[in-house]
C-alpha cells in the first residue's frame, strides 16, 4: 500500500475525450439495490461495522427499502459514511518465502458489507460502459470470460506457429504493486476522458478519499493509517477501475506500433476445413499483439526486434501513467522450432530473463509447445491437495464413502484438470493422469495392490469415470462454447484461423488441438461435419456431450474387461527348459540365464523371428 508514483498528468489530460455516458447519472432504483444485495456472497467476513451480508440478503423488503432510502440520500448529497472508507487487513502467508518478511504475506482487506453493496451498485453501472471500452484481449473480471480463454489463445498461437514453421516470441510482463500504485489523480482524469460523468467520478473519489486501514492480528489490531494511492483493495470496483486505466496505458503502446502476430480467419465453413481459409473475399484479417488478465500482460510477436519495440514503448507508457514494470519478474520466451534460441530483450538497460517454461495464470506454458511440464505440475498440485485432506477426510473412518468421493471431485479433480480444455493431449499424458486418478481412488476405497482389483472395478465402486472421459467432456463443451462466441472474440478468431505467413511441412504433422477434438468426436459418435450446428444450441449440446461421453466410458470399461478376460482365459504356454550342467542355456546361441522369465522372453523372441 501507499506505493506513490508520479504520473505525467499533462500527457494524460491530452487523451482524446470520448462521449459522456449519461446513464451513469440516473437516479438509483430499488431494483438496482435488490440486485446488488443478492449479488453478495454468504459466509464472508464482516468489516469494521460487523454487519454480515446475510442480514442484508434475508432482512426482507422493509430493510431493502431502508437501504435504498439511505443510498439514495448518499447519491444525491454525495456523501458516504466513514465505515465505507475503512477496512481491516488480515495477513495471509503465501506458503513461500521467509515468514519474517512482509513480502511473504498477502494482505486481505475486510470491508464494510453495506459499503460493498453500494460499490456493487456503482460497478453494475460502470460495467455497461467498460464492456464498450475494454479491448477483447482483456479477459480478467469480465462476464463470460476467464483464465481458460487467455490460456487457450496463447496455446493456439504457439501450436499454429509451430505447425506453419513460424517463430513466436512472448514476453510475460509483471508490474510492481499494480493495484496499489495507481495514481488516483491520474485515474480520475482517465475515467473522465473515457466517458464517465463528473458526478460518477466524484462518488468514486468519495470512496477512496480519506481511506484508512488497520492490521488485525488475532484479537488485536494496529492503529489506523491513511491509504493515499492505488485502487481500493478488496473492493469489487478495483479490478474494473484498474482494467480501464490499464487499457488506456496499453492503447498508448499499440498506437505507435504494428508488431504482433497476423492471422487470417473465417468462422463459417467448419473448423476442420482448412480450404475455407484460401478464399480471398470471405477471409478476415487480425493482428494479435497482447493478452491481458487484469494486470497480467503477455506480448506476442513474430520477431525479436518487434518484441523489443513493444517492451520499450510499453515501459515508456507505464512511466507516463505512474506504473512500474518489475524487471526481475518479467520474463521472455521463444518458441523452439529449430533448437534453443537465445533471445536478448532489454528493459531500461537490463536484460530480461529468458525461460523455457512459464506459469501463466496457473498453467505452465512451455517453449516446446508440449504438455509434459504442465501434466507434472497438475499432478503435483493435485497430490498436494490430496495429501492435505488425507488424514481428515480420505482416511477418516467415520466419513461415508459418498462424502469422500464428493470432496475428491470438488477439490482434487479440479486441480488435475485445470485448463485441460486447452490441452493437446497424447496418450502418454492421459495414462499419467489416469494412474494418479486411480491411485487416489484406491486410497479412498482402501483397496491395496495385493487385493488384485481391476481398475475398471475401482471406477465402478467409486461411481466415477476415468480421466479420459472427463477430458473429452470438458474439451467438447469448451469447443462448443468457443463456437458460440461472438465474431470479435479473440479466442474464436484464433481457433478458426491460421497465420498469414508460413507453410506446413511435408509429411505427417505433429498432433494438433483440432486432431484431438476430431478424435474425441469420433469416439463419441459425433459427426465432425455437423458438430457446430449442434453446438449452436447450448442445452442440447451439453446434453449430447453428456450422453455421448457416458456411452463412450461404458464401452471403454466393457472393452477393457473383455480384453482382460481374454488374456486370463488363454492357456499357459508350455516351455521346455534346456539345462546344461544344471544351468538354463539357450540351445541356439548358448546364452546362459539365471531366471526362467528371461529364458522364456528370449525363446519367444526367436519364435517371432522364425515366424517372420
Amino acid at each position: 500500500m501507499n506505493v506513490d508514483r508520479a504520473a505525467d498528468l499533462e500527457h494524460i489530460r491530452s487523451i482524446p475525450q470520448l462521449p459522456i455516458f449519461t446513464e451513469l447519472d440516473n437516479s438509483l432504483s430499488r431494483e438496482e439495490i435488490a440486485l446488488a444485495i443478492n449479488q453478495q456472497k454468504n459466509n464472508r467476513a464482516v468489516g469494521i461495522d460487523f454487519i454480515p451480508g446475510e442480514l442484508l440478503k434475508y432482512g426482507g423488503d422493509e430493510l431493502q427499502f431502508a437501504i435504498w432510502v439511505h443510498f439514495d440520500r448518499m447519491w444525491k448529497e454525495e456523501q458516504v459514511p466513514y465505515t465505507f472508507k475503512t477496512s481491516r487487513i488480515k495477513a495471509l502467508y503465501k506458503n513461500r518465502g521467509d515468514r519474517s518478511c512482509c513480502d511473504s504475506y498477502r494482505g486481505i482487506s475486510l470491508l464494510s458489507v453495506p459499503g460493498k453493496v453500494f460499490a456493487r451498485v456503482l460497478l453494475n453501472r460502470l460495467m455497461k460502459l467498460s464492456e464498450q471500452l475494454l479491448p477483447e484481449t482483456q479477459f480478467g473480471f469480465r462476464p463470460e470470460r476467464g483464465t481458460c480463454e487467455a490460456i487457450f489463445s496463447i496455446r493456439q498461437l504457439q501450436e499454429k506457429s509451430r505447425e506453419q514453421g513460424r517463430h513466436l516470441y512472448l514476453c510475460f510482463v509483471d508490474l510492481e504493486k499494480a493495484f496499489d500504485s495507481v495514481p488516483r489523480e491520474a485515474l480520475w482524469i482517465v475515467l473522465s476522458k473515457i466517458g464517465c460523468t463528473e458526478k460518477f467520478v466524484r462518488l468514486l473519489r468519495l470512496l477512496h478519499n480519506d481511506m484508512e486501514c488497520c492490521v488485525a492480528v488475532n484479537d488485536e489490531q494496529s492503529e489506523f493509517f491513511a491509504v493515499t494511492c492505488g485502487v481500493k483493495q478488496g473492493c469489487v470496483l478495483a479490478p474494473t477501475l484498474f482494467a480501464l486505466y490499464f487499457a488506456v496505458v496499453v492503447k498508448e503502446v499499440l498506437k505507435s506500433t504494428s508488431e504482433g502476430v497476423r492471422i487470417r480467419f473465417r468462422t463459417d465453413g467448419g473448423v476442420f476445413n482448412l480450404a475455407r481459409l484460401k478464399s480471398r473475399t470471405k477471409v478476415s484479417h487480425a493482428l494479435i499483439t497482447e493478452m491481458m488478465y487484469a494486470d497480467d500482460l503477455c506480448f506476442v510477436t513474430e520477431s525479436p526486434d518487434g518484441l523489443q519495440q513493444l517492451i520499450s514503448n510499453f515501459n515508456e507508457s507505464c512511466r507516463k501513467f505512474g506504473i512500474k514494470i518489475s524487471v526481475k519478474k518479467t520474463e521472455v520466451m521463444s518458441l523452439d522450432i529449430q533448437g534453443n534460441e537465445t533471445l536478448v530483450i532489454k528493459l531500461g538497460g537490463e536484460e530480461l530473463k529468458q525461460v523455457h517454461k512459464f506459469r501463466y495464470l496457473g498453467s505452465t506454458i512451455s517453449s516446446k509447445c508440449d504438455l509434459d511440464a504442465e501434466i507434472n505440475s497438475r499432478i503435483g498440485a493435485a497430490a498436494a491437495s490430496f495429501g492435505k485432506l488425507d488424514a481428515k477426510v480420505f482416511s477418516y473412518h467415520d466419513l461415508k464413502l459418498e462424502t469422500k468421493i464428493s470432496v475428491y471431485m470438488a477439490v482434487v479433480l479440479p486441480n488435475i484438470l485445470y485448463s485441460s480444455e486447452t490441452w493437446t493431449v497424447y496418450r502418454r499424458h492421459i495414462r499419467a493422469l489416469d494412474r494418479f486418478h486411480l491411485k487416489c481412488l484406491r486410497k479412498i476405497l482402501n483397496i491395496r495392490w495385493s487385493d488384485r482389483i481391476r481398475n475398471t472395478e475401482v471406477l465402478r465402486r467409486a461411481n466415477v469415470g476415468g480421466i479420459e472421459a472427463f477430458l473429452i467432456r470438458r474439451q467438447l463443451r469448451w469447443c462448443g462454447h468457443v463456437s458460440r462466441m461472438a465474431e470479435q472474440r479473440v479466442a474464436k478468431r484464433i481457433f478458426y484461423s491460421e497465420l498469414e505467413e508460413g507453410r506446413r511441412k511435408l509429411g505427417g504433422q505433429l498432433l494438433r488441438y483440432k486432431d484431438v477434438l476430431k478424435r474425441h468426436m469420433k469416439r463419441c459418435s459425433i459427426d465432425p461435419l455437423l458438430w457446430e450446428k449442434q453446438a449452436a444450441r447450448r442445452p442440447e449440446w451439453r446434453a449430447l456431450v453428456k450422453t455421448s461421453v457416458q456411452n463412450f466410458e461404458d464401452r471403454r470399461l466393457y472393452e477393457l474387461d473383455a480384453k482382460r478376460d481374454e488374456l486370463k482365459a488363454r492357456p499357459p504356454v508350455a516351455f521346455r527348459y534346456n539345462y546344461v550342467n544344471g544351468v538354463l542355456t539357450c540351445p541356439q546361441c548358448a546364452r546362459i540365464f539365471t531366471k526362467k522369465i528371461g529364458y522364456i522372453s528370449h525363446t519367444r523372441a526367436y519364435q517371432r523371428q522364425n515366424r517372420s
